[in-house]
């Protein structure tokens, strides 16, 4: 499950189906953003799917990493991750970013040295840089830069207003599966006579990965 989180809030060894447009992709290139508001934190799952496949991989989002069916019983241990309400100065929207630690860590490291929150009134933007090494994602690199302070505009700030409630409820798109689908979830189990799985669980695979799944999200 998610659960929202300061900045200050890193891994400890550092190491709703929504539209497309509602998320940022972050494919090899630059980006301008300026946060908005806290991240969550969760814990995902990826499985490859074989050659040809009509989605490169699934993913499922864990309420419980440590004692989740898929480490016990699989092996495998999930992927820390981030969401986070965000401005994308291209285009001036107000997206989702979902992100991986190494992302998460330099914005938390420039929170950290200067003791303010991004996503508040005296945030900056940053710049992402994404390089990848040919056509494996997993392959590839972030590297985030700070710019110059930017105080909200009256519009962006409206976003804050109510605890809130203008941004992207990312609590309820980043929900875990529940345990008992998870296997479905991730191709690791025969669907059930039920039709495969809950309304939950087909919402919260598609919230960034599942269905909407291409070589722009990360499998790791």
């Amino acid at each position: 499950m998610a659960n929202v989180v300061s900045w200050g809030d890193r891994e400890k060894n550092n190491k709703k189906g929504r539209s497309g447009s509602d998320f940022l992709r972050l494919k090899p290139g630059e980006y301008q953003i300026r946060c908005i508001g806290r991240p969550v934190k969760f814990y995902r799952y990826y499985v490859d799917q074989p050659a040809g496949s009509e989605r490169p991989f699934l993913s499922a989002i864990t309420s419980d990493p440590e004692e989740c069916v898929i480490r016990n019983v699989y092996n495998q241990e999930p992927a820390c991750r981030y969401a986070l309400n965000v401005i994308n100065r291209e285009s001036g929207e107000l997206q989702i970013l979902e992100m991986p630690q190494t992302i998460f860590n330099q914005i938390a490291d420039w929170a950290e040295e200067w003791e303010v929150a991004p996503g508040g009134p005296e945030g900056c933007d940053f710049k992402i840089k994404v390089q990848r090494e040919g056509n494996n994602p997993r392959n590839t690199k972030y590297k985030v830069i700070p710019l110059k302070q930017t105080p909200f505009s009256d519009e962006e700030a409206e976003y804050l207003k109510d605890d809130g409630k203008g941004l992207h409820a990312l609590l309820d798109i980043f929900r875990a599966t529940p345990q008992d689908k998870i296997e479905e979830a991730l191709g690791l189990k025969a669907p059930s006579g039920d039709g495969g799985g809950s309304s939950e669980s087909s919402e919260t695979v598609s919230a960034g990965s599942g269905k909407d799944a291409s070589d722009d999200d990360f499998p790791f």
